[in-house]
Formats: structure tokens, C-alpha cells, sequence
């Protein structure tokens, strides 16, 4: 689990995918999360849970700046 904050127009990182299972919290402000090819805007107070194995990455498209909370897990392979 971390917290990421983000700038007005700007993303955390590039598109990209992993193992395991993901899941965002919008703690202030509102993103777009690109999962593949489909869009999903998170506003403050909502979550979304997602496949990360799918190419993705959230961006700021508002005005304000967004914290979010990132939480991953591993997929036990046992």
C-alpha cells in the first residue's frame, strides 16, 4: 500500500502491467484510469479494482491535484 499525490496534467508513470491485483482509492481529486483501451474516471471517495496484468496507468486530466492510495497484492503461486 503507498499513497501517490499528482500534478494538473500529468501521470505517476507510463502505461504498464504486472502481476498480482491492484486497486485505487481516490483520496482528493479525480484521475483517468487507461486500462487497455477502455477509460474510467475515479473520482475522490471511489475505488476502482483491476487486472494489472492489463496495460494501465492513471492520469490527472483536472486542474487540481489527485492522491490516490495504490494498493497491490501478489497472486499466490503456491
Amino acid at each position: 500500500v503507498h499513497i501517490s499525490e499528482v500534478s494538473p496534467g500529468q501521470r505517476s508513470h507510463p502505461p504498464h502491467r504486472h502481476g498480482g491485483y491492484e486497486a485505487f482509492y481516490m483520496i482528493e481529486g479525480e484521475g483517468t484510469l487507461e486500462l487497455d483501451e477502455e477509460r474510467h474516471l475515479l473520482r475522490a471517495n471511489e475505488a476502482i479494482v483491476f487486472d494489472p496484468q492489463k496495460l494501465h496507468g492513471l492520469i490527472n486530466h483536472s486542474s487540481v491535484s489527485m492522491k490516490y492510495m495504490v494498493i497491490l497484492a501478489q497472486q499466490d503461486t503456491a
